[in-house]
């Protein structure tokens, strides 16, 4: 072979040479075929909060109650804390009125009746990211007057009342929310004249005597100064009465076991072992309080029916049995008292 052929033939294997070692370099740097482990992370992109929806009340919505709490949907697609300012009042755009909240609920003070309100969410992770929700509204509700008074306690042309008795209702407003007032007019005439005003609860308690017919309203008030007027209602207080006591147990010649009447006795009253007392109390005025005693010395007391007391005393005498007297005082809010008393023999055993 002649020297210029061994020269053509070295320069084309040359040739070969490079195009396959560049080939084989733009195959390795085209995919990038890591042959070392990674010492770092890569750094991530930080991406804002989701965008507020879900509103409540919905946008566009009316009759919304002046008393109302705002709610939306939030979030954020990293999965970082999310705090949301809120913009809320009846112009457009409205007026930043709190920040940082941590969860997707704002409570306004109470609103205006038929009033167009707006507000918009503005989110922001601990990024300092923010994503600005839309602009919603929502119209309130048309102002209703209160409730008519009704339920009247002592009931409408009720007699025997006490004196000491309180006047009660249910009043309200149809509007949640809406704050409600009292007018009373209470007396002896049927166009009662007005006793009491601004009363904010269903109650009232006037001055009365014994055995009188007494006439009585109510005129309820909203906070727009609207109000309803209630019906015509009557009662009769009691007659004035003597306070009496009457104890119902023990009874005059019975056998009482254990708290249990047994039988019948002639001329003796006997109680072994442990016994309730009870006693009726009558008066025409209330009755405060009631006062038990065992010779003399207090044992118990109630202000409430039916009136008792648990009696179990503890013997320290000798014989088999000994006399014992127990005595009921009751005492009613005029100051009055009365009492009943008997005599029973108390078996020790």
């Amino acid at each position: 072979m002649s020297m210029n052929a061994r020269k053509m033939n070295n320069y084309s294997l040359m040739r070969i040479s490079t195009v396959f070692v560049l080939t084989i370099a733009l195959v390795v740097s085209t995919f990038s075929i890591p042959l070392m482990p990674r010492t770092g992370a890569e750094l991530l992109q930080n991406n804002p909060p989701d965008v507020p929806k879900n509103p409540d009340p919905a946008d566009g919505s009316t009759d919304i109650p002046i008393s109302t709490v705002l709610t939306w949907e939030g979030g954020d697609p990293d999965g970082d804390p999310v705090t949301y300012d809120v913009y809320f009042g009846p112009t457009s755009p409205p007026v930043q009125v709190e920040s940082n909240l941590t969860n997707g609920t704002y409570t306004p003070p109470t609103l205006a009746f038929a009033t167009q309100y707006f507000w918009q969410i503005v989110a922001w992770d601990n990024q300092s990211a923010s994503t600005i929700g839309p602009e919603w509204q929502f119209m309130t509700e048309d102002n209703k007057p209160p409730e008519v008074p009704k339920n009247p306690d002592p009931v409408n042309g009720s007699i025997d009342i006490p004196r000491t008795a309180m006047l009660s209702w249910i009043g309200g407003d149809p509007n949640i929310g809406d704050s409600v007032t009292y007018d009373v007019y209470f007396g002896t005439s049927s166009v009662p004249p007005k006793i009491a005003s601004n009363v904010s609860l269903a109650s009232y308690s006037p001055t009365m005597t014994f055995g009188m017919m007494y006439y009585w309203k109510i005129v309820a008030w909203d906070s727009e100064d609207v109000s309803t007027e209630g019906p015509l209602w009557h009662f009769t207080t009691v007659e004035e009465g003597p306070l009496t006591v009457t104890i119902t147990k023990p009874l005059p010649n019975k056998l009482y076991f254990m708290d249990q009447e047994k039988m019948d006795l002639n001329g003796n009253t006997i109680v072994y072992g442990k016994i309730t007392i009870t006693a009726e109390v009558n008066s025409s005025a209330e009755v405060t309080n009631v006062k038990f005693y065992a010779d003399g010395k207090p044992i118990g007391e109630d202000n409430s029916t039916p009136y008792e007391c648990f009696w179990q005393p503890i013997i320290q005498f000798n014989g088999l049995s000994l006399k014992r007297n127990i005595t009921v005082i009751a005492y009613d809010s005029e100051g009055n008292n009365a009492s009943a008393q008997i005599n029973i023999t108390k078996w020790r055993f």
